[in-house]
C-alpha cells in the first residue's frame, strides 16, 4: 500500500488513501501530513474519503486529526466531525469505536477533552449503545467545561432508555454535591 501511495501520481486510485486509512492505523502520521500539506495532490481525495466513509476506523483518525498539534489540520479535523454529528452511519462508527478501543486509550482521551466536536446532534437519533458510552465518557473528561457537563447530562436526561436517564442523573447529582 505504501508503494501504492507513492504513486499515487501515476494511478490516482483514491481507493488506496482509504484503504490506509481503515486498514493500516500506524498510516495515520502519513496520511495526516498528507492532509497538512495544501499542495499534495492526494489531499483532496483523502479529505473525500474521510469525509464520506461509514466505515468504524475513520472515528479513531478522525479524533487524531481533530487533536493534531497543527493548528490548521486540528480545526480541519473538528469541521469533519462536527460536520458528521447527526449522520446515524456516524453513530454507528463510534459505538464501535467505543467498543473496540482499549479502556485507557479512552480515559486517557476523555481526561484531555476540552471539547467534544463529535457529541451527536440529536442524541435521540443516537443508539442506546452511543448514549451510554457517552455518558461514562462524560464521567472522565474533568477538562471539559462544566457547563458542558451539565448541559450534555441534562439532554441525556430526556432519553427514554432508564438506564442513561439513572447514569445522567447520578452524574449530574455528582457534580452538583462533590
Amino acid at each position: 500500500l505504501l508503494v501504492a501511495l507513492r504513486n499515487y501520481r501515476t494511478h490516482g486510485q483514491s481507493a488506496v488513501l482509504e484503504a490506509l486509512l481503515l486498514i493500516d492505523p500506524s498510516s495515520h502520521k502519513l496520511l495526516l501530513d498528507i492532509l497538512a500539506n495544501p499542495g499534495d495532490a492526494r489531499r483532496n481525495d483523502l479529505l473525500k474519503r474521510v469525509q464520506h466513509t461509514e466505515q468504524p476506523e475513520v472515528v479513531p483518525f478522525l479524533i487524531k486529526m481533530s487533536r493534531d498539534l497543527r493548528e490548521r489540520l486540528r480545526e480541519e479535523g473538528a469541521q469533519l466531525l462536527e460536520a458528521r454529528r447527526q449522520d446515524p452511519s456516524f453513530h454507528k462508527a463510534l459505538v464501535h469505536f467505543f467498543e473496540r478501543a482499549p479502556g485507557k486509550y479512552l480515559q486517557r482521551l476523555a481526561s484531555e477533552c476540552e471539547s467534544i466536536p463529535w457529541w451527536p446532534r440529536d442524541l435521540s437519533l443516537a443508539p442506546p449503545a452511543l448514549q451510554h458510552h457517552l455518558v461514562g465518557f462524560l464521567r472522565e473528561a474533568p477538562k471539559l467545561p462544566l457547563s458542558d457537563r451539565v448541559s450534555k447530562l441534562t439532554a441525556l436526561l430526556a432519553l427514554p432508555d432508564a438506564g442513561v436517564r439513572a447514569q445522567a442523573a447520578l452524574m449530574l447529582s455528582e457534580l452538583r454535591d462533590p
